[in-house]
């Protein structure tokens, strides 16, 4: 089975040979196929050393900017492309930036990983939740626990990135969430680390962090792969 996957994949690189998501060089090695860019582009990929705060209060893990366009390109043939072997070029970059920020001293070793949810009908359309697979390679890194049911969508939004400016964003996803069923017993007293791909006006986010508040949740961190601005 080993050798006949081996020519297969052999036949497809000669038919469609992979190039790098950002340059569109053709990806030579081995480890640039598996990252999906050339060397030089994941070698310009930066990664955060630091933590970041949405309020005096919550802290915001990022992993890097998104003006930056390999990291971008990744994030994108994730969530557009559904290019699920990126989860593992990703998985090297999360831990690097889990590993500069000392993020298991950070982070409660009793929290809870939550995604960001979709709403059901989106998650129908796209066939998955991008945020789900991130916080899945966040709470292995960790060592935490995934629970794809911390929060539900109840209400159906326009996407944020055709949404210009703060307030109409805000307006836009306001009310959206709600605690799922049986979430608050497993959640309580626990720290929750909210999951989702990128952070830019933090509209989404915030209001998640109102649903969780409401519910008596205190302790609150959100991890993001890029963040804008």
């Amino acid at each position: 089975m080993k050798l006949i996957n081996k020519i297969w994949n052999v036949c497809l690189d000669a038919l469609l040979p992979p190039i790098c998501l950002c340059c569109r060089s053709h990806l030579g090695t081995e480890i640039e196929k598996e990252n999906s860019l050339c060397e030089n582009c994941f070698g310009q990929i930066k990664v955060y050393q630091n933590i970041f705060y949405i309020n005096p209060r919550d802290r915001l893990l990022a992993v890097g900017p998104y003006d930056n366009a390999p990291l971008r390109e990744l994030i994108h043939g994730l969530k557009y492309k559904h290019l699920l072997t990126i989860k593992k070029p990703l998985g090297k970059l999360i831990r690097q930036y889990l590993n500069n920020v000392n993020a298991e001293g950070v982070i409660d070793r009793g929290a809870v990983v939550g995604p960001i949810p979709l709403h059901f009908f989106r998650h129908r359309q796209r066939g998955f939740n991008q945020a789900e697979l991130i916080a899945n390679i966040v709470a292995e890194q960790l060592k935490l626990t995934t629970d794809n049911k911390v929060l539900k969508r109840i209400k159906s939004t326009k996407q944020q990135v055709n949404i210009k400016g703060n307030e109409k964003r805000l307006e836009n996803v306001r009310g959206c969430f709600a605690l799922a069923p049986g979430a608050a017993e497993k959640i309580r007293g626990k720290e929750v680390v909210l999951v989702d791909d990128v952070y830019t006006s933090g509209a989404t986010v915030r209001e998640a962090i109102v649903t969780l508040r409401r519910a008596g949740i205190k302790e609150i961190s959100v991890f993001v792969l890029a963040k804008a601005g």
